[in-house]
């Protein structure tokens, strides 16, 4: 129990002196800090998407582009973006000054910061402008629906409780598991027109091979294989019925009818 004790202590003793130095920090050099945060943020949360959405082979790059697009983009701009709620949305204290700072927070900022990120990782990825456009047009508002879900509560404390100097630690603590979800929308958003892509040439090559299966079964029954395309669907899986040909007019037979003609019969 000593033992246990003491080492309990120890941790304790470590994270205070831990905090202390951050919070030194924070109210030193706000501005490389809070960068800093966001980056080590990013980078945890970006990690985390990966190996959620697939099997466990973290990409190098993409980590590199998103430590970036956090120490320049979330870091910086949530600073700021703090400061600027507290200067001119406080109203005197009001109470209901709350709900004005998370509404904003969660459509213009949100909506703006999100679209920040896509577009600075289009550019770290090189992507053309095209692509950057349709990536935050595809990824812009899941994002943002999907923070409805758990921003607003955590806001509650942001706003109210945390300290201005502590924000950006506190929302970035929050933030490796939503960055996670950031990432994973922008990167399905990116896969979208390959998936589209895929899906179609797999439908063509459905069709094509159903439309040799279909002259196949014909040139066994002996039928032109023009005709019993014309008369079967071409996505059908089943064998074209047989035609016999009376006069300028094709009537088709049934099954049993069909089985009922001896092979090499039919014209």
């Amino acid at each position: 129990i000593f033992l246990a004790t003491t080492r309990w202590s120890q941790i304790a003793a470590s994270i205070s002196i831990a905090y202390r130095t951050y919070e030194r920090a924070a109210i030193g050099r706000p501005l490389l800090t809070k960068a800093a945060t966001s980056g080590v943020a990013y980078l945890l949360g970006d990690v985390l998407a990966q190996s959620v959405t697939g099997p466990w082979k973290v990409d190098r790059r993409r980590v590199v582009r998103s430590t970036i697009a956090g120490f320049v983009s979330h870091g910086p701009q949530l600073h700021f973006w703090c400061l600027l709620l507290d200067r001119y949305f406080s109203f005197g204290g009001a109470r209901w000054a709350l709900l004005v700072k998370i509404l904003l927070d969660q459509t213009v900022f949100s909506l703006y910061l999100n679209s920040a990120y896509c577009a600075l990782m289009g550019v770290l990825e090189r992507s053309t402008p095209a692509q950057i456009w349709r990536r935050v047009r595809s990824s812009a508002f899941p994002s943002l629906f999907a923070s409805w879900r758990f921003w607003p509560a955590v806001h509650v404390f942001t706003y109210s409780v945390v300290p201005l100097h502590l924000r950006v630690l506190w929302v970035d603590a929050v933030e490796i598991g939503w960055v996670a979800i950031l990432s994973s929308c922008v990167a399905r958003a990116t896969n979208e027109p390959y998936e589209s892509e895929r899906q179609d040439s797999s439908i063509q090559k459905e069709q094509i091979s159903s439309e040799l299966a279909h002259e196949d079964a014909a040139v066994f029954l002996g039928v032109d294989a023009a005709k019993a395309r014309d008369t079967v669907s071409p996505i059908t899986t089943h064998p074209p019925c047989p035609v016999m040909e009376l006069g300028e007019s094709a009537v088709p037979l049934s099954p049993n009818e069909a089985d009922a003609i001896p092979r090499g019969s039919i014209s």
